[in-house]
């Protein structure tokens, strides 16, 4: 059975842009044609957003420029074009997006995700493992885009898991892209906040943090975001905001409402086991399907991921999870130890089981 390719790459960012670049090279090419695409179907002209936004991405994090200058390099292609592509809230307009489940035991917090992209990325998804002089990481990643915008695993034992907000309005600032992929480098919560907090994001995405044996999850948006600690023992997140304070941003549609009622139909008062959790991530039910296949109506999932940060492993499929098997990818060692952060936690009343505000 197939398995998600593994690309290794190590040294400085541009060295890591430029081995990502090669080993991703046809994928790249074809990638970069789909902001043109939605351009010209569009008119979002996109190459005006291009000159503004560059240069509060390259004030943010220059490193991670010189990580895309080298994976246009390596892949023959413009740095102009990765950039677009990387500008994700300009040109996408997805009907559907990803589902996560976290489950926390007295033991180990694991997480469940099947990634939903464009019909594009099909066959496309790898998975990288990179190490740079203060981390490595594991992570699902497209080519062409940076790392972070799927699950991701570092070596500190930080995960983190995203799901795309459908946010009303986007602005001039940094791509959340490149947000994303810094969360990856983070030691611990604290840190990731520090990033979360960085002034002229483009958009928001949904970010859930697994620090240590605390969960937590991080909603955002151009100008705004909230933060609570999940301490629940399952947990779910669509395409939706939950915060009260953000649900006037939203433009979900109401499969995102669907997915999220299905999961916690199918968990309240049950106990919660891995199969269980796997066999939601396998629904084809009508109307809130959470495995999907069908390009014409909805992404489809390109892959399902668990995420376990204490084995610092990850374990994902090729396709859809109803017809694939999960294989191992792993970081070596241990998680690197480190000081639990205290923070200021917005906390909502707990719930029976599922928090679905």
């Amino acid at each position: 059975m197939a398995k998600v390719k593994l690309i290794q790459v190590s040294g400085n960012y541009y060295e890591v842009g430029l081995q990502i670049g090669a080993a991703l090279k046809n994928g790249i090419k074809k990638a970069v044609k789909i902001p043109h695409k939605e351009n010209l179907l569009y008119n979002l002209d996109l190459d005006t957003k291009f000159m503004k936004c560059l240069p509060y991405a390259n004030k943010y994090s220059p490193n991670l420029i010189n990580e895309m200058k080298g994976m246009a390099d390596g892949s023959n292609q413009s740095f102009e074009d990765l950039f677009l592509l990387n500008m994700e809230e300009l040109w996408d307009n997805p009907p559907e997006k990803c589902t996560s489940i976290i489950h926390k035991t007295k033991d180990e917090v694991n997480l469940y995700h099947n990634e939903d992209f464009r019909e594009e990325y099909k066959n496309e998804v790898a998975i990288l493992k990179c190490k740079l002089k203060k981390v490595s990481f594991l992570s699902v990643i497209f080519p062409g885009l940076l790392a972070g915008s799927s699950v991701s695993l570092n070596s500190y034992g930080l995960v983190q898991s995203i799901n795309s907000l459908n946010y009303h309005k986007v602005k001039i600032g940094v791509p959340k892209n490149f947000i994303a992929r810094e969360i990856l480098e983070c030691r611990n919560i604290n840190e990731v906040l520090k990033v979360i907090k960085t002034k002229n994001r483009a958009s928001g995405y949904n970010h859930i943090i697994i620090d240590r044996n605390k969960v937590y999850n991080i909603e955002t948006t151009p100008t705004n975001y909230e933060i609570r600690e999940i301490k629940n023992e399952i947990f779910a997140h669509t395409n939706h905001y939950l915060s009260n304070n953000l649900t006037k941003c939203d433009l979900a549609s109401k499969n995102s409402y669907q997915r999220l009622n299905l999961i916690k139909e199918a968990t309240e008062g049950k106990e919660i086991s891995k199969d269980l959790i796997l066999s939601i991530l396998k629904s084809h039910k009508e109307n809130s399907r959470i495995c999907k296949h069908n390009p014409k109506i909805e992404d489809i999932t390109l892959t399902s991921v668990i995420a376990k940060p204490g084995e610092l492993k990850l374990y994902a499929t090729k396709g859809n999870p109803c017809r694939n098997k999960y294989f191992e990818y792993a970081l070596n060692g241990n998680p690197i130890k480190k000081k639990l952060i205290k923070i200021p936690i917005i906390n909502r009343p707990k719930q029976k089981n599922l928090i679905l505000d």
